[in-house]
């Protein structure tokens, strides 16, 4: 990417604000690593229940607002939820 840019520049092309957020991305993820930072993604689940349908949709907000402001990504399973249901289950409690 930089080696892309600085082609275009010695060219006198332009480039986008589109390649300049990528190739800025690029380059603070590599001071990440850099700085020793691993590169690490993980999955988890989260089950909101209620009572009512009205309850279930003022939890499910306040899930969305804490995970914001952790700066989680939520993506809700719409239609999964049978399946989706098995990874938050507690398997094993208890055991020792």
């Amino acid at each position: 990417m930089l080696s892309d840019r600085e082609a275009k520049e010695r060219h006198a092309f332009m480039t986008s604000a589109r390649r300049e957020h990528e190739l800025q991305q690029v380059l603070t993820r590599e001071e990440e690593l850099a700085e020793g930072h691993e590169e690490l993604r993980f999955t988890g689940y989260v089950a909101v229940t209620a009572a009512s349908e009205y309850e279930l949709e003022l939890a499910c907000k306040e899930v969305r607002r804490q995970a914001s402001r952790s700066k989680l990504q939520l993506v809700r399973l719409a239609g999964e939820q049978a399946s989706s249901f098995t990874c938050v289950l507690p398997l094993c409690r208890g055991l020792r």
